[in-house]
C-alpha cells in the first residue's frame, strides 16, 4: 500500500513543478525578453508484479506497476513573441533565435533578448542594469 502512495506524491509533486511553470510564465506576460518555459514529465521505472502479489484489480492486464512520474528540466521557449512600439530611439527588438550582447562589471559577456536600452551619462548604449 505504501507505493501506491508514493506513486500519488509523485504525481502530485510534478503537477505542482507544472502549476509553478505556469504561474511563472503568467508572472512575466508582460516583461520584455522573458522566455516562457515548459515542463516535461516522464514516467518512473515500473516494478514487475511477481505472482506472490494479489493484483490492484482483475482488469490490469500488464506485467507491470509505474512507479509514477517526475517532471524534467524546465525547456526555455524562444519563440518570438510582439513587437510593441516604445517611443525612445534605443529600444531594438529582435526577429528570430538572436540574442542581444551585454557586458557586466567583470566584462563578462551575457545574453539577452531585452531590447530596452538608454544612453547612460557617458554616451554608452546600457540595458537597465547598466550593462553596456
Amino acid at each position: 500500500m505504501n507505493h501506491l502512495l508514493n506513486i500519488s506524491r509523485s504525481g502530485i509533486n510534478s503537477l505542482q513543478q507544472k502549476l509553478d511553470v505556469t504561474a511563472q510564465n503568467i508572472a512575466n506576460v508582460n516583461t520584455a525578453g522573458y522566455k516562457s518555459q515548459s515542463l516535461q514529465f516522464r514516467e518512473l521505472l515500473h516494478n514487475p508484479i511477481t505472482s506472490n502479489q494479489a493484483p490492484i484489480n482483475e482488469a490490469v492486464t500488464t506485467a507491470s506497476i509505474s512507479r509514477g512520474v517526475q517532471g524534467l528540466a524546465k525547456q526555455d521557449l524562444l519563440q518570438q513573441g510582439t513587437f510593441s512600439e516604445t517611443g525612445n530611439q534605443w529600444d531594438l527588438a529582435i526577429e528570430g533565435a538572436a540574442f542581444f550582447g551585454v557586458r557586466d562589471e567583470n566584462n563578462q559577456l551575457l545574453l539577452t533578448r531585452a531590447g530596452a536600452f538608454s544612453q547612460d551619462e557617458t554616451g554608452r548604449i546600457v540595458n537597465a542594469q547598466g550593462q553596456a
